[in-house]
């Protein structure tokens, strides 16, 4: 068998193994927080938040047009088969480092393909890239995007004649920043630095190459042109990408350089340790360890290689160790993504470290057939550790809170209601509801920050003034105050019913003994007095029903929620923004003095999470009152 055929097949094999395991772990509903958002502007070619990624938008709308299944399906179809694509190109960088790092002359041999097929095949598990092929979601792509640009970057560098390896490479990387730029840049730069040091690329890109290059850089830029075209059809709340101001806010994403600015963060080099251990967990202790032997092994035998690697490597761990870290969030583990590509393709060249010491023959041949059959048992490890500790949070085939806990909200919503929902995780829950699936037409909804953060909500208000005329006195009173706002409110609440998310974030200063449990400043800035808890949230009302009538409403709304929740897995992601539900609503008790059913929120909460300290004190407390 050649080689070329050999790794012809064993590349459609990594692609179609991946792309139908990824499908059989997604499912018909929407996820959470980004992912029920980007459908919604998929399905009805909206503008997503900044900076508002619309090459992931233009594509999975596309496939929003195939006839299967409900609209979040189909873009989870697209990630599946860009997870395919993502195993594919991993494994073809992964050949090319084989290829560097043995005898230039024999090509990455049977075993390098094998290794290469392997290491692919499993880091399909790592759920840096499983939970994001599974749902809506920019980072799968991203990945592809820079493989691509990676695999054009080596196999320039091997023939710089084959400029069309530099035209592919310049239209990704402008593709690239009209998808994910900050990502982009700093994959960029690692393969610049690479191709720097072969004489012979430099002379191309100092001849008449690097214009049309450049060109074909600003033609995968034109994607931007979405942003200004759609804004002209609504979807504003981002802020408003047809005027200069508005559209720069959105594409630097602004609103969120606080991560930057102003969060907590750990010093940078505490923070890459940090990260690095996450990694363990990532791509699995073998991979990890094989990738780590592996990089020293590419630097021996091939420094420049070895280098890409290693600046990869490095470029994944700096792109959140520069800003506020949360090692748990998903989030986080698809921007380490391209320095874990990085370190998982370095454990291919463990396959030559026979030619690297120097032997050669017949010893050299048997030695890298066992060094490669150790290196599929050391992924299938890997795998079989990767699938068993991340299967309950990454598969999705049976996931339905969203769908869940939607309807139990906008069910007990009363006719034409004005519903302000705060928690992003879950409006942009509703937000699918409402445009993709129209669930409830008659409920007025709107963020209660107004999208204040975003060119001052002035798109949102816009927006707000041609879906629901009667909201623009809320936005009015904002604008001349920049407060909350009350008295607009009120006023609605007199011909409508008004219900809220209940967002408590502190305890009333007067109740000293229950200050330690407060989360922050901030909130709901309304007074208690004129709030009567609903089930969903709480509703505007100037006479307040008793405490008693409050927690039948309490008891009524979890026992139906439940009791249609039972034989459902309970995602870990829909346990933790139960939690924060709950213990939003205990604070929103405690603050009523109403103890007894603050407590039931706390024991709630202790249900899902048995274990937390905060809420084991909180329970204590709440009783001896």
């Amino acid at each position: 068998m050649s080689q070329r055929y050999a790794a012809t097949v064993a590349g459609w094999l990594v692609f179609l193994a991946s792309s139908l395991f990824y499908l059989f772990h997604t499912g018909q509903h929407s996820f959470w927080l980004d992912s029920a958002e980007f459908v919604a502007v998929a399905h009805n070619a909206g503008v997503a938040h900044p900076p508002g990624t619309p090459l992931y938008v233009i594509l999975s709308g596309l496939f929003t047009l195939i006839p299967v299944g409900a609209a979040a399906f189909r873009v989870h179809l697209f990630n599946a088969l860009l997870g395919g694509l993502h195993a594919l190109l991993l494994f073809k960088v992964g050949l090319e480092v084989a290829r560097a790092t043995g005898d230039e002359n024999e090509g990455p041999g049977l075993p390098g393909i094998i290794c290469a097929a392997a290491v692919a095949a499993v880091f399909t598990l790592s759920p840096a890239v499983w939970f994001q092929s599974v749902r809506a979601e920019v980072y799968t792509l991203n990945g592809v995007i820079m493989l691509g640009i990676v695999l054009c970057a080596i196999r320039w560098a091997a023939a710089p004649d084959r400029v069309s390896y530099a035209l592919v490479a310049s239209l990704l990387v402008g593709l690239g920043l009209g998808n994910h730029h900050f990502l982009t840049v700093l994959g960029t730069l690692a393969c610049v630095a690479y191709l720097t040091f072969f004489p012979a690329v430099r002379a191309r890109l100092m001849s008449k190459l690097l214009i049309p290059m450049a060109l074909l850089a600003l033609a995968g830029l034109l994607v931007y042109v979405y942003l200004p075209v759609r804004a002209a059809d609504g979807w504003l709340m981002w802020g408003d990408p047809s005027t200069p101001s508005g559209f720069y806010s959105l594409l630097s994403a602004e609103a969120f350089h606080i991560s930057v600015t102003e969060m907590p963060k750990a010093p940078f080099m505490v923070a890459m340790l940090t990260i690095f251990e996450k990694w363990v967990d990532l791509a699995g202790f073998p991979l990890f360890v094989a990738g780590s032997v592996g990089l020293i092994f590419a630097f021996i035998a091939n420094p420049k290689m070895g280098g890409l690697l290693l600046l990869l490597i490095i470029a994944g761990g700096t792109s959140k160790a520069i800003m506020y870290l949360d090692v748990e969030n998903p989030d986080d583990h698809a921007y380490f993504l391209m320095g874990l590509q990085g370190l998982a393709v370095a454990a291919v060249a463990l396959v030559h470290f026979p030619h690297i010491i120097g032997w050669a023959g017949r010893k050299a041949a048997t030695t890298a057939w066992v060094t490669a059959a150790v290196l599929v048992l050391l992924t299938a490890w890997s795998g079989s550790v990767l699938y068993r500790q991340n299967v309950s949070h990454a598969d999705l085939s049976a996931f339905s809170g969203g769908d869940v806990l939607n309807r139990h909200f906008h069910e007990r919503l009363p006719p034409d209601a004005l519903f302000m929902p705060s928690y992003y995780a879950t409006f942009f829950n509703h937000l699918y509801f409402r445009e993709v699936e129209q669930r409830r037409p008659d409920v007025a909804m709107v963020h209660q920050s107004l999208y204040s953060r975003f060119e001052g909500g002035k798109g949102y208000a816009l927006d707000m003034a041609a879906d629901w005329p009667e909201t623009e006195p809320l936005f009015a009173e904002y604008f001349e105050t920049g407060g909350f706002p009350l008295a607009a409110l009120l006023k609605i609440a007199e011909t409508r019913e008004v219900v809220l998310e209940t967002d408590v974030l502190e305890v009333d200063p007067a109740l000293a003994e229950f200050a330690p449990f407060s989360l922050g400043t901030g909130g709901m800035p309304l007074p208690m007095s004129i709030l009567t808890f609903r089930g969903p949230g709480v509703q505007l009302n100037l006479s307040a029903e008793s405490p008693a009538v409050e927690m039948a409403h309490q008891k009524q709304f979890w026992t139906a929620f439940y009791q249609d929740m039972e034989g459902t897995p309970l995602h870990p992601e829909l346990s933790k923004l139960l939690v924060w539900y709950h213990y939003r609503n205990a604070l929103y008790f405690i603050n009523e003095e109403n103890y007894e059913a603050a407590l039931l929120e706390t024991q709630l909460a202790r249900n899902l999470t048995p274990n937390s300290g905060r809420l084991v004190d909180l329970e204590t407390r709440l009783r001896s009152q």
